[in-house]
């Protein structure tokens, strides 16, 4: 199996189901963009570069092909899974940096309790 490293950049845009956006650089030497990490009905997954045919499915709505992707299941298992694991991390420290933005511009409400005197009595 080749070596392989993924970025990825978590997003949210409203009446979207996708959730962010991944690359894959192999060896150093090729690099994959514009993978998605999917929201389903379930759960994410992760879905290859495509594009959209000229054909349609049997409910006319038209029938995208992959660009590229894994060509057996151990190494689509081990991608897809480090992808969507470099997401939740991605996502974290996203959540995390931003619950300390709030705090730095807005102040922390718990410390500010600290700070609050006694009630008027």
């Amino acid at each position: 199996m080749p070596e392989f490293s993924v970025t990825v950049t978590p997003y949210e845009r409203e009446g979207s189901n996708i959730k962010g956006l991944a690359r894959i650089y192999f060896e150093n030497s090729f690099i994959v963009n514009n993978i998605n990490i999917v929201q389903g009905k379930e759960k994410i997954f992760v879905s290859m570069p495509s594009y959209k045919t000229k054909q349609v499915d049997e409910q006319g709505k038209p029938i995208y092909q992959d660009v590229c992707y894994p060509v057996t299941k151990d190494f689509r298992e081990k991608l897809y899974n480090e992808i969507i694991s470099e997401y939740e991390k991605a996502k974290d420290k996203s959540n995390e940096n931003a619950r300390e933005s709030a705090e730095k511009h807005h102040g922390n409400p718990d410390k500010e309790k600290d700070k609050e005197a006694t009630p008027f009595r």
